[in-house]
């Protein structure tokens, strides 16, 4: 099962892992760009890109694009992230020559008819609202645009109704144009499929395109993101029309190449994720003032966020707010994590981190973290090692440095 990665003189990057005893494939083109490209007044470009790909192409239409990959017996889907677009497909072994060129299709050879463009406008904005109707997406998108506030990644990966009424053809075809190159996409291959085979494949497709190779992706983010560190320990109260009120704390971490990630990682599972953690005992079990509270922490590649979120009643706001104030406080102060807790910690994320790769799709997103990293060796062992070798005094370094209140930024959504 080894993981290899050619590069072609184009620049575009190959990274496959052969699992023989596997009858079927993972397959992703990631392009290393995502919402943090959009321009200020076409929020939601590199979103809607991703779901024109899927309407036309020079030879398809979406009908036949859809008919040629179900024919096949393949799954196929996109995301868009902040930072990333990936489009992806699950099938078996046997189609995978097909399978790749109807993925190469879609994501080199858009087209795009007005009407179309105007038909995919309205399905976001339909997405659009039902997000707006889910109260925990909401709340996420108002604390990441106030975290990230003066940077590219503060608006929503979907933009807004108003700013993506105002993406032309144009907008989306010269943006394919400037970030659909070759040195700007990695693909990923996990099953049992020859590295050499897909390095053929990969070349006949993308070299006979001439796809040009222009863009670098960054290495750091150079809009004031690392001075964004204190907030007023003021919270940010906004009227909403949801039936519960909605409280989140947010705060911002560097990204995945962050040399305490696992530090942070049991920290966070001690302090809020899952059932044995302190949030849950005290505020679900032991009080029973709220449903949903729990902590979590998103890695993305060049920053990340750790939050703490929780759903109750109004008549509970300030009970909870003070609850989860004091126990940030007493986790670095009077109240340290114990050896029991770290212990258990350290089970859950090494469990969690072992199913997760035990999945091919997975681990083809994992070879490309991996790749932007500079680790495509890194193994599951080697990330055990590392967070075994985190002990409390780590833990407690790590709870001082972030759990100060003042470095939160708060949100509560009330009815």
């Amino acid at each position: 099962m080894a993981v290899r990665r050619t590069k072609l003189d184009n620049g575009l990057i190959i990274v496959s892992e052969q699992i023989e005893w596997t009858n079927s494939f993972a397959l992703g083109f990631f392009i290393k760009s995502g919402s943090k490209d959009d321009i200020t007044s076409h929020f939601g470009a590199a979103h809607l890109l991703e779901h024109l790909a899927f309407r036309r192409t020079k030879t398809k239409n979406s009908k036949q694009i859809a008919n040629a990959f179900e024919n096949a017996g393949a799954y196929v889907n996109a995301h868009t992230t902040k930072e990333m677009t990936c489009f992806y497909t699950r099938g078996i072994n046997k189609n995978f020559r097909q399978i790749f060129d109807y993925l190469s299709d879609i994501v080199i050879n858009i087209a795009i008819k007005e009407d179309e463009l105007l038909k995919e406008i309205s399905i976001i904005s339909e997405e659009i609202k039902s997000y707006e109707d889910d109260p925990e997406e909401t709340i996420s998108d108002t604390l990441e645009e106030l975290l990230l506030a003066g940077t590219p990644y503060a608006h929503p990966i979907l933009g807004t109704i108003d700013t993506i009424n105002r993406i032309k053809s144009s907008d989306i075809l010269n943006f394919h144009k400037r970030f659909y190159l070759s040195n700007n996409i990695i693909i990923s291959v996990v099953g049992n499929i020859e590295h050499q085979v897909i390095v053929d494949i990969s070349t006949s497709f993308f070299c006979s395109n001439n796809m040009p190779s222009e863009i670098e992706f960054p290495t750091s983010i150079d809009t004031g993101l690392e001075n964004i560190i204190s907030f007023s320990p003021d919270i940010q109260t906004l009227s909403k029309g949801y039936s519960q009120t909605h409280i989140n704390f947010g705060t911002l971490i560097t990204g995945v190449d962050n040399v305490d990630k696992y530090k942070i990682a049991l920290s966070n599972v001690i302090f809020g994720d899952g059932l044995s953690s302190r949030l849950y005992q005290i505020v679900r079990e032991k009080l029973g003032i709220a449903y949903s509270i729990f902590s979590a922490v998103q890695n993305n590649y060049l920053y990340g966020i750790w939050t703490i979120y929780a759903a109750t009643d109004k008549e509970h706001l300030e009970r909870l707010i003070d609850i989860i104030l004091l126990e940030m406080n007493k986790i670095r102060t009077t109240s340290l994590p114990t050896p029991i807790q770290l212990r258990r910690a350290k089970e859950q994320l090494i469990t969690a981190t072992i199913i997760e790769n035990e999945g091919v799709s997975s681990r083809m997103e994992n070879l490309v973290r991996m790749e932007l990293l500079g680790s495509i060796d890194e193994k599951i062992d080697d990330i055990v090692k590392r967070i075994e070798t985190v002990d409390l005094d780590n833990i407690n370094d790590t709870i001082e440095s972030y759990f100060c209140s003042d470095r939160w930024a708060k949100i509560v959504f009330t009815n």
